[in-house]
């Protein structure tokens, strides 16, 4: 809130499960609005499988023209893919350029195919700002146990080099960038955290 001069409120839903297989759309934007009325434009923002939901509920309200409300879409350790969800999603086309993007991803993740996350890159808008956080993992970009992951899926993260609170520091960024239309000097003239997020750790892609 202090870095980007902007007000944070993290509502908690009852049963809170954002992806749901075989759902098309998630609410949650719906859910947000009651509880925030006087705000008009929303980022739609999800990390992993809260990425699935969130492209797809932006898709979902583009067939019924309801996209008034949505400013940008902002994925962290997802993509856009076609084997899940309700169909195949592809922003690319001209018709879509009104929709700010910012793509996630980090230099340790292991639990991401990252061929099929590049592969899920040509289905973005053209504008689409393209992020890799140097040292952070999947994990990071979340923040919850994921410590079963291994048990339950057989899946194992990369290690981290940098810290928690630091890869969610330059998430923050990139989610601001599309605010505020610059996610460098967002990070540059960061000096009221104790988070140094500093250039290095972000690699911004053409």
């Amino acid at each position: 809130a202090e870095t980007y001069n902007m007000s944070v409120s993290i509502p908690i839903f009852a049963g809170d499960m954002a992806f749901k297989f075989g759902a098309c759309e998630s609410g949650r934007l719906g859910l947000a609005q009651e509880v925030f009325p006087n705000v008009t434009q929303w980022i739609l923002a999800g990390h992993s499988f809260g990425g699935l939901a969130a492209f797809n509920d932006v898709w979902t309200m583009a067939g019924r023209n309801a996209t008034d409300a949505i400013a940008g879409l902002a994925l962290a350790g997802s993509y856009v893919r076609q084997d899940l969800m309700c169909g195949p999603v592809d922003f690319s086309g001209e018709q879509w350029n009104w929709l700010p993007m910012v793509s996630m991803s980090a230099s340790e993740d292991k639990i991401v195919n990252m061929t099929n996350f590049e592969a899920g890159q040509a289905f973005m808008t053209d504008n689409v700002d393209k992020v890799v956080i140097e040292g952070g993992n999947h994990g990071q970009f979340g923040w919850y146990n994921y410590t079963l992951r291994t048990p339950l899926l057989g899946q194992v993260d990369g290690e981290a080099s940098i810290s928690h609170k630091e890869q969610q520091a330059l998430m923050a960024a990139a989610i601001a960038s599309l605010v505020m239309s610059d996610a460098a000097a967002i990070v540059v003239n960061d000096t009221s955290s104790d988070v140094d997020p500093t250039v290095e750790n972000v690699t911004a892609k053409e």
